[in-house]
């Protein structure tokens, strides 16, 4: 009987040092865990136009006004008249914002992410769901909305997107402007001119393109560096290859009516980051 009592109470033993062991290791394992080291300061990724999804019951006013800028500014950004209505789930680009993605690094407080890309610790809140300023892990990704340097604040303001143009590709009279048409997006404007007139380069960059494009016709892509691009259609002739290096107003192409036209023009468009922006707000006073 006294040994059958012994391993009996061995065997208590033994289950109770198992559970201490394992309660032990999963505590201790629940005190280090950590996501991967970052470098200090935590990562940013590169800049992308801040877009804003329109929920029931918006109107450009009431979303204007959510982000401080004049709603006719909002409107020509987004091809809009001041006007028009808006439906549930469009998307708006905000003038004079901005939005990137930051890595949470070890020491990182929202207070200190909203102070250095100049946002308030409740829009950092209300942009990435979060219930409490102080539940932040390391490696965590959050969307910081932060403005530009040039923010947007009245019609005439620029985006700060993109450089203002000094120059204008060719002379003539716009004949389609930016925004909606027949229930379309035109992503450019249209500038009516003589058949042959020389198109120019509006900033100097690297031909990416030269060639026959779909329904542009013959088209050029300039590639100015920081995002931004400018594509000219419907030329009758190109003047320039891709891979060549070219300055600003140097003549890139020829006025003609090729791919879908009805007559001799230029279509211009001006894209940050593929997405296309009112060239009328970046070129010089009248043509």
């Amino acid at each position: 009987m006294k040994s059958k009592r012994i391993t009996r109470e061995k065997i208590i033993k033994w289950v109770a040092a198992g559970v201490l062991a394992a309660f032990l290791s999963a505590a201790a394992g629940a005190g280090t865990w950590a996501a991967p080291e970052q470098e200090e300061g935590g990562r940013v990724t590169d800049p992308e136009l801040y877009k804003y999804t329109v929920a029931r019951g918006d109107c450009l006013w009431s979303v204007a006004r959510k982000f401080g800028i004049d709603a006719d500014c909002l409107a020509e950004n987004n091809g809009l008249d001041s006007d028009s209505l808006l439906f549930e789930g469009q998307s708006l680009v905000i003038p004079g914002r901005e939005t990137m993605t930051y890595t949470v690094s070890h020491g990182d407080t929202l207070w200190g992410i909203a102070r250095r890309f100049n946002t308030s610790v409740d829009t950092m809140l209300q942009e990435n769901n979060l219930k409490s300023p102080e539940l932040l892990l390391p490696g965590q990704v959050l969307t910081v909305p932060a403005a530009l340097q040039a923010a947007a604040t009245d019609k005439k303001s620029r985006l700060g997107l993109i450089p203002q143009l000094a120059i204008h590709p060719v002379t003539g009279i716009i004949s389609s402007v930016f925004g909606v048409r027949e229930g379309r997006m035109h992503e450019g404007i249209d500038i009516a001119a003589e058949h042959g007139s020389p198109i120019k380069a509006v900033a100097a960059g690297t031909v990416v393109f030269a060639g026959e494009r779909g329904s542009y016709g013959n088209a050029v892509i300039i590639n100015h560096g920081a995002g931004f691009r400018s594509l000219y259609g419907h030329a009758s002739r190109l003047e320039v290859e891709q891979g060549q290096q070219v300055k600003e107003g140097q003549v890139i192409a020829r006025v003609g009516s090729t791919g879908r036209s009805t007559g001799p023009h230029l279509h211009l468009e001006l894209l940050f980051k593929g997405i296309p922006l009112n060239p009328g707000l970046y070129l010089p006073g009248q043509l």
